[in-house]
């Protein structure tokens, strides 16, 4: 029955996904469930990579711009920790910081815009579970929520007089995929996914009136990622993983303890 409900719940939400235009990417881990009932365990992990970003942004009520940053950098490091609620589902939850990195030349007037965010805050959950299992692979699924927020205090932030900007975005992945184990120690796994991003970002100036506004968004939907798992004791194993899509990419790797 469980394993019906989490078929119609990843039917649902591929229905739902399919119908927006904004996307990022975030560490998933493998796309079935790693833990037991009532098993827990707890990781740490560090997340990098680059994606595109459609921006339009406002001054004043005017708009100044819009287009496209190539290459913007994130990096995500959070601890999260997931529980086993069935056999076959997971519910966990994350907690860190993450950063973007904007760096353009010559975009809409010529000159170079820049915006360095500093390790602002980031949480978010998600599930995972396993529809199905044959001898040594398991077919499933893994969804993630998140939010972040990220601020950079400087004299000039994409080539304007404000002393501060801050960009707040949301993250959404979902990835159907498959999870073998090769070894006693060693599981790999993988899948397609869809992902996005969607976010805001404010600049203002304590010696003047003007505010600056943007919405942000990726330009991209669907991707696939590879990753392992390797066993280093009874209760601890580390994770390395790839994720590679249309206007993103990205490498995470992770250590977990089970108990």
């Amino acid at each position: 029955m469980e394993k019906k409900i989490l078929l119609l719940a990843v039917v649902l939400s591929v229905t739902c996904l399919c119908s927006s235009e904004v996307m990022g990417l975030d560490m998933l881990g493998p796309p079935a469930s790693t833990l037991v009932k009532g098993e827990t365990s707890i990781g740490l992990a560090y997340f990098t990579g680059q994606m595109d970003l459609d921006v339009e942004m406002t001054s004043s009520s005017s708009v100044l711009a819009r287009g496209q940053f190539d290459g913007v950098k994130q990096q995500r490091a959070f601890v999260d920790i997931s529980h086993g609620i069935t056999d076959n589902i997971d519910i966990f939850g994350r907690i860190g910081g993450s950063r973007l990195e904007i760096h353009e030349y010559a975009w809409f007037d010529g000159s170079d815009h820049i915006f360095d965010g500093d390790m602002g805050l980031a949480i978010g959950g998600g599930l995972r579970g396993t529809i199905y299992e044959h001898n040594s692979t398991k077919f499933g699924a893994v969804g993630l929520l998140n939010w972040s927020r990220t601020e950079d205090q400087r004299q000039a932030v994409f080539g304007q007089p404000y002393t501060s900007a801050t960009i707040d975005y949301y993250e959404l992945m979902l990835a159907l995929g498959v999870v073998h184990q090769l070894s006693q120690n060693v599981n790999i796994y993988g899948g397609p996914f869809l992902y996005w991003l969607k976010g805001d970002l404010d600049g203002k100036g304590t010696d003047s009136p003007m505010k600056l506004s943007g919405d942000i968004e990726e330009d991209g939907n669907f991707g696939g990622y590879v990753g392992g798992e390797f066993k280093v004791t009874d209760n601890w194993s580390l994770l390395a993983e790839f994720q590679l899509a249309n206007a993103a990419s990205g490498f995470g790797i992770s250590g977990v303890w089970r108990f």
